[in-house]
């Protein structure tokens, strides 16, 4: 009885369900039929038949409604979701793809425009002088050396963009900056030099040197300073609108230096050393003389007499008597010429002229990029930081000009060293120092330079002047690799390098294949003899002129295993 009552219960309740599904279905052809007759009387511009009829049925405004939000409403908000939470990480990469083609279209017009500028400034060059223009060739270094592996991967930024930056503050540079600094030391030595005239030093007396101690390619530290402080910016600054890296930006900020502001302080420095020097020095002058001359008679020819001896009785010698002229005392004035040693006074005039950044101009570049000189106990300022990079930067790119310039003649010695004499290898320093004391003031000519034309390439070390015979004084332990002892010292275009030694002064820090070697050049003698070792403080032969130079200097190649170093950066 209960089982046939559940039953009866279950049919009743689907019958009911199929009621309420045949009238939600009448319902919804009926609504159909409305929105379809409202829909046609609106298309015929009735909308106030249409909206009657929606309203005699407010069951379709409602199905109107829902299907509104269904269509409309939910892909809005799904769409605004997804732009809002989702694809944060595909927006900034496509940002960043716009920003990175932006950047390399800014990179690419400029470095067009470079060439271009720099083409026509050779060829005005060929056509006023007949020689082959340089402009050139530094943006072309520029790019080579930026795409050194170990440098492109520490900048992390457009190769290019490298070139392009330095190319603005090296043609500032070279707008007249050295040459103004030039001028001023040579007023101030004209000056110095009547000063000394007026002092009643004679101008053999007066001695004057001009150097320039500034590095001709300083202008690569603005452009590093640049880079570094948009890296420090974008490394401290961790908001959501810290701007990403942008070559157009540091473009700008290198347009607006140079327009703007004055990079370099131009200005010098004296020393003025006195001191004396001894002469031998002739004259004449009018002196009382007393001489014995013999007398003369009338036909000028000299009166004889016998020799006598003590007792007045007349010499003989061989039976023969002598006869002497008789002899007479004249006395008169006469002009005599006297020669004494007198002292006279000297003067030694040394000036160095030189360009230092602008504090102003590297002021603005910190306070564009917010760069502070202010640190907590624990972490280093940010603008130490950046000081920290420009080195590292620079000294990357000295080493990525000396692999372009690395002497293929110089790797094969080093090559040949750790082939077939290894067991002469040792564990050496950091670093060594440079041939002379205070070196660098001493430098004439830098590595990578173009400022002649044997150094058009790119000039393959750097050059030290130093007077002919001053001895090369070992800094370290070290082996004789290679070594030329066979030229005149004197100039020979013949040899270019002329004498020469390559010290090995073991392996940098103990690290296998990383050896220290330095070549020196030009030099007077040689020495050393090849793979002998030698203690520190030992003298391995003289500097001179031997090879291709215009004076007594050594010209100086540094590596570290077959890496070629800048010597200015690497020696001590």
């Amino acid at each position: 009885m209960a089982a046939n009552t559940k039953w009866n219960d279950d049919l009743a309740q689907v019958n009911n369900a199929a009621r309420q599904a045949v009238r939600a279905a009448k319902n919804a052809k009926e609504d159909a039929k409305t929105v379809k007759r409202a829909a046609g009387k609106a298309a015929a511009g009735n909308w106030m038949g249409a909206a009657v009829d929606m309203l005699k049925s407010p069951r379709a405004i409602l199905a109107v409604i829902a299907v509104f939000l269904v269509l409309i409403i939910l892909p809005v908000t799904f769409v605004g979701v997804f732009l809002i939470e989702f694809p944060g990480a595909i927006i900034n990469s496509i940002t960043a793809a716009v920003k990175t083609a932006y950047d390399d279209l800014v990179v690419g017009w400029e470095s067009l425009k470079i060439k271009v500028s720099n083409g026509i400034d050779d060829f005005l060059t060929w056509l006023t002088t007949g020689d082959t223009g340089d402009a050139s060739s530094g943006f072309a270094t520029d790019v080579a050396a930026a795409q050194d592996p170990d440098f492109a991967s520490y900048i992390g930024t457009s190769n290019a963009l490298v070139a392009v930056l330095n190319e603005y503050f090296r043609d500032e540079y070279n707008s007249g900056v050295k040459a103004n600094a030039l001028m001023s030391a040579t007023n101030r030595q004209t000056q110095l030099m009547q000063e000394a005239a007026d002092d009643g030093i004679l101008p053999e007396d007066i001695t004057c040197e001009l150097t320039w101690t500034s590095n001709d390619s300083d202008y690569l530290d603005w452009t590093f300073s640049l880079i570094a402080c948009d890296s420090v910016n974008r490394m401290q600054d961790t908001s959501d609108d810290t701007p990403e890296f942008s070559a157009a930006h540091l473009v700008s900020e290198a347009k607006d230096l140079v327009s703007h502001y004055t990079l370099w302080d131009v200005g010098v420095r004296e020393t003025v050393t006195d001191g004396t020097i001894t002469r031998s020095v002739s004259h004449e002058e009018q002196q009382w003389v007393e001489r014995s001359e013999p007398v003369l008679d009338d036909d000028g020819n000299p009166v004889m007499e016998l020799l006598t001896d003590e007792d007045g009785l007349p010499v003989q010698i061989d039976g023969e008597f002598v006869w002497v002229p008789v002899m007479q005392t004249v006395a008169g004035w006469e002009t005599v010429t006297v020669t004494e040693d007198v002292t006279f006074p000297t003067r030694h005039i040394s000036i160095e002229y030189y360009a230092n950044p602008n504090p102003d101009a590297k002021d603005h570049i910190l306070s564009e990029f917010g760069i502070t000189d202010v640190a907590d106990v624990n972490d280093l300022s940010d603008l130490a930081i950046v000081e920290e990079q420009v080195q590292q930067l620079r000294y990357l790119y000295s080493t990525a000009i000396g692999d372009l310039t690395a002497s293929g003649t110089v790797l094969q010695w080093i090559n040949d060293f750790y082939t077939n004499h290894s067991d002469l290898v040792f564990n050496g320093p950091t670093t060594v120092a440079g041939p002379i004391e205070d070196w660098r003031s001493h430098i004439t000519s830098h590595q990578g330079a173009t400022d002649i034309p044997e150094h058009s390439g790119g000039h393959g070390g750097t050059d030290i002047s130093s007077p002919s015979g001053t001895p090369l004084v070992l800094p370290a332990k070290g082996i004789a690799v290679a070594v030329t002892n066979s030229y005149p010292n004197e100039v020979d275009y013949a040899h270019p390098r002329g004498n020469l030694v390559l010290m090995y002064y073991g392996e940098q820090d103990g690290v296998a294949g990383n050896g220290i070697f330095v070549l020196y050049q030009h030099m007077a003698s040689v020495t050393a003899a090849p793979y002998t070792e030698y203690a520190a403080g030992e003298t391995v032969g003289a500097s001179g002129t031997s090879g291709m130079c215009t004076g007594p200097h050594w010209h100086i190649e540094s590596y570290v295993g077959t890496a070629k170093m800048d010597s200015e950066y690497f020696l001590s």
